[in-house]
């Protein structure tokens, strides 16, 4: 669980490292394409102009690269520190992890149906986000960090064993929506 954590994390904490790089080349220089600006269908550029890419009055990507951080310190404590933490620490690292995966949501949803622009180096982060949250979530059911009745408990492990399974499904489904989305922009280039 702590490696799926750490890859998961890395891969977000790469999609937000390079979202913010992309955004700083973009404030020097306004006027040069950016390396994840292909067309009018795919480009960071064109989503980091939008409001939405300021939720909090800075650029999202400022809140991946801390939040994957964190993420991943969190697993390296403890893969190689041997670092444990208690019941109420995992309560609050699920709780971020709901955090993240509600504000991908959202994000991916203005991308999709309010912006009609995707991002390469978002979707990296929600590929990140998405399985991360899923494991997490299932992993802290089926571990007893939720306190829950013998039965559910029982049922909460069966789930767990595959949790890999559903993230898979959960990212097709997700890469589903963007092409029936975008079918009919995808024909036109």
């Amino acid at each position: 669980m702590l490696w799926w954590i750490l890859i998961t994390g890395v891969i977000g904490f790469f999609g937000a490292v390079m979202l913010t790089y992309e955004h700083i080349r973009q404030l020097v220089n306004p006027n040069e394409s950016l390396s994840c600006d292909f067309n009018n269908l795919i480009s960071c550029g064109t989503v980091m102009k939008q409001p939405q890419a300021h939720i909090f009055g800075f650029p999202n990507s400022w809140v991946g690269v801390v939040g994957f951080a964190i993420v991943i310190a969190f697993a390296l404590a403890q893969l190689f520190f041997k670092r444990t933490y208690s019941r109420q620490v995992w309560v609050g690292f699920v709780a971020g992890i709901g955090f993240a995966a509600t504000f991908v949501t959202f994000l991916f949803s203005q991308s999709m149906y309010v912006i009609h622009v995707l991002c390469p180096y978002c979707m990296v982060v929600w590929a990140g986000t998405i399985p991360l949250f899923i494991h997490i979530v299932l992993w802290a059911r089926a571990n007893g960090i939720f306190e829950l009745k013998p039965a559910a408990l029982e049922k909460a492990k069966a789930i767990f064993e595959w949790s890999w399974v559903i993230a898979v499904v959960t990212e097709i489904a997700v890469f589903a929506v963007i092409y029936a989305s975008f079918i009919d922009a995808f024909r036109a280039l």
